[in-house]
Formats: structure tokens, C-alpha cells, sequence
């Protein structure tokens, strides 16, 4: 069983035309929610010899945790997309001048899901032969993964408050400006203030 799996891998691996990626993250489990159940399972339990049982299995659960670090350990199979060539694009600017090469946003966007459609699925039944079952992260998903790998320590305690539906382009900004952008547009609205008072003096 075990040669069948890596020559599946093999397989895999000898069957790529196309560049991938593999993120590995391991992450501690926030056991919060799973201990609010355990509550309300003794709550609702139906003899004193299983609110027992349910006491002492939290218990060892809280005990485990404060001692161990328990990780949920997660793998990304990441298919990157290029599609403009860059050498194009400096052949063109050597051609039309300094001027911007202007880009439809959904036009790439719209391209990028033809060409990745394809190889997505392949991925997906190429990991099934090796025995593991490969999820397609949804928008909703994408939203929380990149939320939770640029802002570990904040979502520890909150959660993306946006939902996707209101993001309506295919590249989103921060819609509150950075601290240093604040702080320089503060700054300079003192200097401003400053000069003012000047002039009227």
C-alpha cells in the first residue's frame, strides 16, 4: 500500500506542466467553542452517569490543552497565475513611450479562472489516487486565510468583519488608511495650521 501511494505521488509529480506551490500551516486550535459545547451537552444530558462522563472527558481536555500546544497542522496547494509577460510589456513601453499600459482588472481575472479551471481539477483527482481528499477554498475562505496570515494576533480575537459580497473588485485596498499615511497626513495638516497662523500674524 504504501509503494501504490508513492508511485501515485510520483505520478503526480511526473504528470505536472505547470508551476505549484505548497504552503504547510500549522496553527493553534482555539478550543473555545468546543468547551461551550461540552457545557451544553451536560446541560442536556439525560442521566447523572453521563453528565459525569462529559465532566471528567472536559477535564482531560482542559488539562491536555494547558499543558500541550495543540496545532491543527494544514496544507495549501497553491496554482499561481502569469498572464502578462513582462518582456511584452517592456517591448510595448519601448514602442508607445513612458505612457501606462492600461489593463482590464476582469479581463485577467476572467482569464485567470480559464486557465486555472483546468488545472485545479487535475490537482484535485491526482491527489485523490494518493488518498487525500482536496478541498477547492471558497471566497469566504480565501477572505479568513489571508485575513488570519496578515493579522495573526488580531484574529485571535476577531473576526474579518467584512463580508465578501461587498468586495465588488477583483484587487481590494485597505479601506482605513495605514498609521503612517494617518500620521503624515496629521503632520502635515499641523504644518498648514502653522503657516496659517503665520500669514495672519
Amino acid at each position: 500500500e504504501q509503494d501504490a501511494m508513492i508511485f501515485a505521488f510520483a505520478a503526480l509529480v511526473n504528470s505536472l506542466t505547470f508551476p505549484i506551490q505548497v504552503l504547510v500551516r500549522s496553527k493553534r486550535v482555539d478550543i473555545t467553542n468546543y468547551l461551550a459545547r461540552l457545557e451544553e451537552a451536560k446541560k442536556t444530558a439525560y442521566t447523572p452517569a453521563l453528565v459525569v462522563q462529559i465532566d471528567k472527558y472536559e477535564r482531560f481536555i482542559r488539562e491536555l490543552v494547558s499543558k500541550n500546544q495543540v496545532l491543527d497542522k494544514r496544507f495549501y496547494v497553491v496554482l499561481p497565475y502569469i498572464g502578462i509577460d513582462l518582456s511584452q510589456i517592456k517591448s510595448f513601453a519601448g514602442v508607445f513611450g513612458p505612457k501606462k499600459l492600461k489593463v482590464s482588472k476582469w479581463s485577467v481575472l476572467e482569464k485567470a479562472k480559464v486557465n486555472l479551471e483546468p488545472k485545479v481539477e487535475h490537482i484535485i483527482k491526482q491527489l485523490a489516487r494518493i488518498g487525500i481528499k482536496a478541498i477547492r477554498l471558497t471566497t469566504e475562505d480565501l477572505v479568513e486565510l489571508f485575513y488570519d496570515l496578515y493579522n495573526p494576533e488580531v484574529a485571535r480575537e476577531q473576526k474579518a468583519a467584512l463580508g465578501t459580497r461587498e468586495y465588488t473588485t477583483p484587487l481590494v485596498e485597505p479601506a482605513v488608511a495605514p498609521a503612517t499615511e494617518q500620521a503624515a497626513e496629521t503632520e502635515q495638516t499641523s504644518e498648514m495650521a502653522a503657516k496659517s497662523a503665520e500669514v495672519e500674524k
